[in-house]
């Protein structure tokens, strides 16, 4: 290995044991011992000229260079695991066939098709609207969002939201029965409309 290589393997080494604040942690984090942990921290300070860590008996502390250092470093990192996301979703080309229904396009998917095309430029979205779906295997899509259960060969499951239901009527009604006065207990006495329209709340993946 050579000097660049395990400086950056030092580096590495005190980034995570300034997350962790400890050697042990960071080994165990690291699947080193933690006096390989140690060590590193030591070669890198000797390499550096300064000291990164205070050791104390059961805890460490960092030093103003070290500070200095990690908050340099942190930055550094970010940047470089940014550019790696964005070199890997800058590949990913093609179509992308959405099915869903209407009022999941308009309230929750067209909202965010704009930062979804700034990170996957590449990709060219497809939005087939169908308000009720029973047989996926018989449409052509990639990713379908809607409401239900479905147990279907070649397709995976995945909850999105969790469902919640909230009575609402017209201020009439409510001062009519008393529903500010009496709270839940007024809605034993009053009439429900129910829709029997499916809703949003599973997506489905085609494999």
């Amino acid at each position: 290995m050579d000097s660049k290589q395990a400086l950056l393997k030092n580096m590495h080494t005190f980034n995570v044991a300034v997350k962790t604040m400890s050697f042990k942690a960071a080994a165990n984090e690291l699947h080193l011992t933690q006096s390989a942990v140690s060590h590193r921290i030591k070669v890198l300070e000797q390499e550096l000229g300064f000291n990164l860590f205070v050791r104390g008996t059961r805890q460490l502390f960092l030093t103003p260079e070290g500070e200095r250092l990690h908050n340099t470093l942190a930055r550094s990192l970010s940047s470089i695991f940014n550019e790696i996301d964005n070199i890997q979703s800058s590949d990913l080309s093609g179509d992308l066939r959405i099915l869903t229904a209407h009022g999941f396009a308009r309230e929750w998917l067209v909202p965010r098709l704009g930062k979804f095309k700034q990170d996957f430029p590449n990709l060219n979205l497809l939005v087939n609207i169908h308000e009720e779906i029973a047989e996926l295997d018989k449409e052509e899509f990639d990713i379908a969002f809607y409401y239900g259960d479905y147990h279907q060969p070649n397709v995976y499951y995945l909850p999105l939201f969790e469902e919640m239901y909230l009575p609402i009527c017209s201020p009439q009604y409510a001062k009519e029965h008393r529903l500010l006065e009496r709270g839940h207990q007024g809605l034993e006495s009053v009439n429900f409309l129910h829709s029997i329209s499916r809703q949003l709340g599973h997506v489905g993946l085609s494999l």
